[in-house]
């Protein structure tokens, strides 16, 4: 009996190992798991004033928020120049990630500018939700209606759209301004509070045992109780070709435009695979045969939860 036990242990753990992520019920997020993803939570951005021969960054200012604390770097060809409260020597993980981490995109990102795709009806979205294999792919308007800046905000809050002279100006004049601007719009995706198109989406996942996948940095899904795939995330590049083709319709939930190429990249793995995109305008990456619904997305998830 004892190796009929052992047996049964390695089959669920080969199961387990060789389970599609894509197609597999999110994991559920404890206050505990919550309260630590707060403390953990980090992000970088920069922004590059570049020439255009030779196509190289002359100027980047980099704004960093770590252990619940924001600075910045300005930088002259990748050299700092002036910071505030900048960590200019990166630690171990750090060197790892830049040598070993997957690269940025997945595939060249998909765009058809001149395509008219269908235009979905309610009906046709549920069918397609409730009767196919999905994958929820959601993007900034999502989090749109929640109290979280947007990236144009973000960016008026910095001062950038007075000029870059201005800008420079107020980093060097004003630093703890400028950092607490850019630490009010993370604390902002730290600990907004979800939307009902977030738990919509939550029960959805749950119901389909389907992945989803989101390029924001909020933690506005994990609110919602589930742990989302980040688009950068390396499990992401580790999927296969034939797990690709398993997922039979990508759901795009406020996702302007395929950025990463991550929509490239399931095309190219699985060209009939269809894309469905639940915004008020057309985004980029539709072609003639997918599909378009045009609702606000929040009352659009409630329907489709409420559907299925």
């Amino acid at each position: 009996m004892k190796y009929y036990g052992l047996i049964f242990l390695l089959s669920c753990s080969f199961l387990y190992c060789n389970a599609n992520i894509l197609q597999t019920k999110p994991a559920s997020i404890s206050e505990a798991q919550l309260k630590k993803l707060e403390e953990q939570w980090h992000t970088h951005f920069s922004w590059c004033w570049r020439s255009v021969r030779p196509n190289i960054d002359l100027a980047e200012c980099s704004f960093c928020y770590e252990k619940q604390a924001a600075s910045f770097a300005l930088k002259i060809c990748k050299i700092p120049v002036y910071w505030h409260k900048y960590r200019l020597i990166p630690n171990m993980q750090e060197v790892k990630d830049a040598l070993f981490s997957p690269r940025y995109y997945f595939a060249h990102p998909l765009e058809h500018k001149d395509a008219m795709p269908k235009k979905a009806t309610f009906e046709e979205l549920a069918s397609l939700v409730k009767h196919k294999k999905v994958v929820f792919y959601t993007g900034a308007g999502l989090s749109a209606q929640a109290n979280v800046p947007t990236m144009s905000e973000l960016e008026q809050s910095l001062e950038m759209r007075n000029g870059t002279l201005h800008l420079l100006k107020a980093l060097i004049m004003r630093p703890g301004k400028m950092a607490e601007a850019f630490a009010s719009f993370c604390r902002g995706a730290i600990y907004g509070e979800p939307t009902a198109a977030h738990r919509a989406l939550t029960a959805l996942a749950e119901k389909k045992q389907a992945a989803v996948i989101t390029e924001n940095v909020d933690l506005l899904q994990q609110r919602a109780g589930i742990a989302p795939l980040f688009s950068w995330s390396d499990e992401l590049h580790s999927v296969t070709h034939k797990e690709l083709q398993a997922v039979e319709v990508m759901i795009c939930v406020g996702l302007s435009h395929d950025d990463r190429g991550l929509l490239a990249w399931y095309k190219h793995h699985n060209p009939q695979g269809i894309i469905v995109a639940i915004d008020f305008n057309k985004p980029s990456y539709l072609s003639n045969y997918d599909y378009l619904y045009q609702r606000d997305l929040q009352e659009a998830l409630v329907m489709l939860e409420q559907a299925l």
